[in-house]
């Protein structure tokens, strides 16, 4: 029952002159804290009687019995399946709408749920012109009133949707975010269903984006604004983007500590109850969802969804400069060292590897230059990979290599999407000493592309014995990297 929408105070015990009475109301207020479903005839039955009691004994209780009438009158509506339901819900709410507003939108909301579209376009009309009245009479504070107007916009974009009005939805969207860019919002999005509805469509919520505060503390504490890129990428059509975003989104508050990861698991928590009015965008409900969760519900199973689909448990490092996450493990490989260089413009480097067999070394670097160009056409990229072949030759000029032959080179691509990489493949013997990890004849294979003003270095060496078995798991890893990639474009 949606009792956090009632338009008065709650009442107390002491309101009743008569233990009769007293008991009544103690069991009206038992089911309106239960908040449980199904109790509507009793609810009716319990304040029918009140009624009576009240209308002998206190009828100068103007606020009881406008209280009473509320209730009985929404519960039926609550109930309605048929005209006869409504009318008797809607004569009890007819009471008390000389004293609030709200008994208009209990009429628009439920013809809107009977597809009567125009009576609920009456009173939303007689909804605002009542805001208008009360306002002057100052039987109205204004706060609520926003509250009310907001509500109003909801309900007619909700109309204009219904009817297929997209022209008059865009007017009556662009008048909602006149309201709350100028007065905050008010109206909980909780009203009309319309937390589906407002993101919809990613340009609502790109529009919806551009007037709140998501780069403020508050905002950046809670993920909002990943949140936000998740739900644009969703309606996009880019589900992988959007499962990014989420993770983004949940890594952005749990990254903290332990206070915040607290955050996160009590935002899950409260969200489970669906009953919780909160705003975080409404709650994010997916119109492609049969039992849509609340928006960090969803976050999460996104988020989870992306560890999923690329074999990551928790993150080895996340360079927020390019938005990449190195997981802990890709594919069957361990993560196992981060190195960062000391000078200006070498970054840093992940290495993963599988016992002795396999070692893989991932170098993210720029030389403190501004203009090198994504992919692999540009000189500077070009430069950088003839590098690996100099390196080949020092190292066999000063003995650490012997018998390094090419075996392949050119361009690589591990999947339609995937940029590619420049790639030379050498096979050389390793010469023993306390240095190196192992020694013997090696496969060596050198990856290079640009990724957002970055060098991306991939030297991925194995044992020469262990190539023709490893094969699938190099092919594996190279593929869960470019995935990586691709799925941090932002």
């Amino acid at each position: 029952m949606a009792w956090e929408d009632l338009p008065f105070e709650d009442f107390e015990d002491s309101d009743a002159i008569d233990e009769e009475l007293d008991e009544i109301l103690g069991k009206i207020d038992e089911i309106i804290a239960s908040e449980e479903e199904d109790q509507q005839q009793e609810l009716i039955e319990l304040c029918d009687l009140a009624l009576k009691r009240v209308e002998i004994s206190q009828p100068e209780n103007i606020e009881l019995l406008d209280l009473l009438n509320w209730f009985a009158g929404y519960a039926y509506l609550e109930l309605a399946d048929d005209d006869v339901l409504i009318t008797r819900g809607l004569s009890y709410i007819n009471l008390i709408r000389t004293r609030t507003s709200k008994w208009h939108l209990a009429y628009a909301q439920i013809h809107f749920n009977k597809e009567k579209f125009i009576e609920s376009i009456e009173h939303l009309d007689l909804l605002e012109k009542t805001i208008t009245i009360d306002i002057k009479n100052k039987k109205l504070n204004r706060e609520t009133a926003q509250m009310f107007r907001q509500m109003s916009k909801i309900g007619r974009m909700r109309i204009s949707l219904a009817i297929g009005q997209m022209e008059e939805y865009d007017v009556h969207f662009s008048q909602y975010l006149r309201l709350i860019t100028h007065y905050g919002i008010q109206s909980g999005l909780n009203h009309f269903g319309v937390s589906q509805d407002l993101i919809r469509f990613d340009s609502n919520v790109q529009h919806l984006a551009s007037v709140l505060s998501i780069e403020d503390e508050f905002g950046a504490l809670f993920g909002i604004k990943e949140a936000l890129l998740s739900q644009i990428s969703y309606l996009q059509g880019d589900i992988n983007q959007s499962n990014k975003y989420a993770y983004d989104a949940k890594k952005r508050v749990t990254d903290g500590g332990a206070f915040e990861a607290d955050v996160w698991k009590g935002f899950l928590d409260d969200e489970n109850d669906r009953g919780t009015p909160t705003f975080t965008i409404g709650a994010f409900e997916c119109p492609l969802l049969d039992s849509p969760p609340a928006v960090y519900c969803l976050m999460e199973e996104r988020a989870s969804q992306y560890l999923n689909d690329f074999n990551i448990s928790l993150s080895a490092y996340f360079d927020q400069e390019i938005g990449l996450s190195f997981p802990l493990k890709l594919v069957n490989i361990d993560y196992q060292i981060l190195q960062f260089y000391d000078e200006e413009g070498f970054g840093y480097s992940l290495r993963y590897g599988d016992g002795n067999n396999i070692k893989i070394d991932i170098y993210v670097y720029d030389y403190a230059e501004n203009d090198i160009e994504d992919g692999i056409s540009s000189q500077k990229t070009k430069d950088e990979f003839d590098k690996f072949y100099s390196m080949i030759g020092e190292m066999q000029t000063q003995g650490h290599y012997r018998n390094a032959i090419e075996l392949h080179s050119g361009e690589k691509i591990f999947y339609a999407e995937s940029m590619k990489y420049l790639w030379s493949q050498f096979q050389y013997e390793i010469s023993p000493n306390d240095e190196v990890e192992y020694d013997g004849e090696v496969i060596s294979n050198i990856y290079l592309t640009a990724f957002k003003g970055k060098f991306i270095k991939v030297r991925l060496t194995i044992k020469k014995e262990a190539q023709f078995d490893r094969e699938a798991d190099i092919e594996a890893f190279m593929n869960a990297l470019s995935k990586l990639l691709v799925n941090s474009r932002q």
